[in-house]
């Protein structure tokens, strides 16, 4: 049965690989930038639904009542956050990830449940232990922010006030990682597939890349 998911998820993985190195390289070259900026929510969504198709039927029903909560958590504290800067900071976000909402792009609240999810997932391959896991996916999540604040910074992505990434941002993201896999785990999610977990690795290194070059 492994060796059969295994080959599934083979393809899946490759093709991430293949869009988050087009995109580094794209990021690299100067004239290229401005079209991978303008590609940028799309790729979001193109990936996002990549891996979801690649796991959806191999999780139980308690799953997408986690994705759910997590989704809609995430974007209300954003949207709350952008109109009075108590939840991370004093930040307005730029055209560069799509159309938005409340303020807030769609996108990003998808692509942080994701994120968490992956965060999760790899947490609970180091520890079966129900107060460490939390913690790790908290610790995960909260690094993943801190390779990418600079790299959204300086592609558009959104701006702090006063150019400075406020602690409170990251104590912020730590909780909501922590609590997500709280209720990831009081939920008994189940779910038979890695790609979650390679994505937050692919996304994680994509950032660290353009952090390095740009």
């Amino acid at each position: 049965m492994e060796r059969k998911i295994y080959l599934r998820e083979k393809p899946v993985i490759i093709l991430l690989v293949l869009i988050f190195f087009v995109g580094i390289v794209g990021h690299t070259i100067s004239q290229l930038r401005e079209i991978m900026l303008f590609l940028t929510p799309f790729t979001l969504v193109v990936t996002s639904l990549v891996v979801f198709i690649s796991f959806f039927h191999r999780v139980n029903k308690s799953f997408y009542y986690w994705f759910f909560i997590t989704f809609f958590l995430t974007f209300i504290l954003e949207a709350i956050g952008v109109k009075t800067g108590l939840v991370f900071g004093d930040y307005t976000y730029g055209s560069v990830l799509g159309p938005k909402l409340f303020s807030v792009p769609v996108i990003i609240g998808i692509n942080w449940a994701l994120i968490i999810l992956g965060a999760t997932i790899i947490s609970a391959s180091l520890t079966k232990n129900k107060f460490l896991l939390p913690l790790i996916a908290g610790l995960l999540s909260v690094t993943f922010d801190f390779i990418l604040e600079p790299v959204a910074i300086a592609l558009d992505y959104w701006d702090w006030e006063g150019g400075i990434v406020p602690t409170q941002n990251y104590i912020s993201w730590f909780v909501i990682g922590t609590l997500s896999a709280v209720l990831y785990n009081f939920l008994k999610v189940k779910i038979s597939d890695d790609v979650p977990k390679y994505y937050f690795i692919m996304q994680f290194l994509f950032f660290v890349a353009l952090y390095l070059i740009l």
